[in-house]
């Protein structure tokens, strides 16, 4: 009996693979999120504005664009592509025990891209999270648990 209790705890890959990514997935939401109210609470006062002025427009091909106005839509972006990345990879579970291991690879160049702008530009928080997003997102594209979903 006490077998049977023990495999019964023991999770098996592609629940722990499932987990993982649902995870990674629900924390882009919350990021997401998180970064379009604080945009909104602390990213678009009028403080902010007029320094953001004293800042040359930029161009952007024949146009010139304020510096505010390229600030306010990239943050904004970010947040809401964050959202639309998480709600993506969970559609991508509809039906499946675990996502196909190429939407885990994607997710992990995405990541990627954010290790190297928080080295770069942003600092440890966008680095380290980016890191752990990976370690969240591997086991899905390595396909951990797919043999036993095809079975």
């Amino acid at each position: 009996m006490s077998a049977t209790v023990i495999q019964q705890r023991t999770a098996n890959p592609t629940t722990i693979t499932r987990r993982l990514y649902q995870i990674g997935s629900l924390t882009f939401i919350a990021i997401g999120l998180f970064h379009t109210l604080v945009h909104f609470q602390d990213l678009s006062g009028g403080d902010l504005e007029r320094r953001f002025d004293q800042v040359d427009p930029v161009m952007l091909g024949d146009d010139a664009v304020r510096s505010w106005d390229l600030f306010q839509g990239v943050s904004l972006l970010m947040g809401f592509f964050a959202i639309a990345i998480g709600a993506i990879n969970l559609g991508a579970l509809t039906g499946r025990a675990t996502a196909p291991p190429v939407v885990g690879m994607v997710t992990i160049a995405a990541l990627l891209a954010v290790i190297v702008v928080g080295f770069a530009y942003l600092g440890l928080l966008q680095t380290v999270g980016g890191a752990i997003g990976i370690g969240l997102f591997l086991p899905t594209a390595l396909g951990v648990g797919r043999a036993a979903e095809s079975q």
